[in-house]
């Protein structure tokens, strides 16, 4: 089901509507500002390996992403230092995807390896969620098309419920995405790398 929510003039109703599939466990895709992705609460651990299986990866083996608010949220579910912590209050390589050590807050799937990856929220509409949800999103990029696929089904949310809507439970609809994807900043060691660039 495709959901609207306008970020100017949001329907707290819609919003709790959408919160409330969360809250038990529901699946859903939603705007991230370079994209859609598949989402849950990163709380639910049936939830993140739903995703796993929608999205044929093993949590075993795949690093899992999540999807914070701001870096309040970010230091509750993942190890911060100092360095890292000032390479994303100051948004230099936004939109961005930092590697980092867990905490023991995140559920089974998380702490089955050693890292996780952490986006900010960088989306308005994804914003109003997170602050209702008072979690952070699991964020996931969506399946692979066919090759005879446009790239449409990527960022257009009509297209994306069309192709995907069967395999979750709400479509959040934030408008067409620009598309492409974010840098990859690995800081599990002493030093922040750079693992890939935006093409934002």
């Amino acid at each position: 089901m495709l959901t609207k929510i306008y970020a100017d003039t949001p329907d707290y109703a819609v919003v709790r509507e959408v919160v409330q599939c969360l809250e038990s466990g529901g699946v859903i895709i939603y705007p991230t500002g370079v994209g859609y992705a598949l989402g849950c609460s990163a709380l639910k651990k049936r939830a993140v390996e739903q995703v796993c299986q929608i999205k044929g990866v093993d949590s075993k083996r795949h690093t899992l992403a999540i999807m914070c608010q701001d870096l309040g949220e970010v230091a509750q579910y993942a190890k911060l230092g100092d360095d890292t912590f000032a390479l994303m209050k100051s948004g230099e390589y936004e939109p961005a995807t930092y590697i980092l050590p867990p905490t023991t807050t995140l559920p089974a799937p998380f702490r089955q390896r050693k890292e996780v990856g952490v986006q900010l929220c960088k989306h308005p509409v994804t914003r109003i969620i997170l602050e209702e949800l008072e979690a952070p999103l699991l964020t996931g990029s969506l399946p692979d098309l066919p090759e005879d696929y446009d790239t449409n089904y990527l960022t257009d949310p009509e297209l994306i419920e069309e192709y995907y809507g069967h395999q979750v439970d709400l479509i959040i609809d934030g408008g067409v995405a620009p598309g492409g994807h974010g840098a990859i900043i690995d800081c599990t060691g002493d030093t922040p790398q750079l693992l890939r660039e935006s093409t934002i």
